[in-house]
């Protein structure tokens, strides 16, 4: 009897050790995967600014900045009209000393 005693608490105890160790295996799987996830997620998540968010942010800041352009454009248009026009008064007034000064003298 003592010997079916002790071959019954050796196999429950086989039996608590197979349980055990399927059971850290499969904690261990699956605490392995999900830091492989977390660590895949977290990847992306760094990623995404580069990737994703600074493109669209290029787009932005370029539109700004043709827009600006096309304004520094403009100003610089007016400011050599202004100034031609400005040239050629300037002009004009000097031709017609000169003409008035060579009429004087004659």
């Amino acid at each position: 009897m003592t010997q079916k005693l002790e071959t019954k608490t050796q196999m429950l105890n086989y039996l608590l050790n197979i349980t055990f160790a399927v059971l850290f295996a499969v904690i261990g799987y699956s605490i392995s995967t999900f830091t492989d996830k977390l660590d895949k997620v977290v990847n992306k998540v760094t990623e995404l600014p580069k990737e994703y968010v600074l493109k669209e942010d290029y787009r932005n800041d370029q539109n700004v900045l043709l827009l600006t352009l096309s304004e520094i454009k403009e100003q610089i248009q007016h400011s050599a009209e202004y100034m031609e026009n400005d040239y050629n008064r300037r002009m004009d007034k000097i031709e017609k000393l000169l003409t008035d000064e060579i009429k004087d003298n004659n």
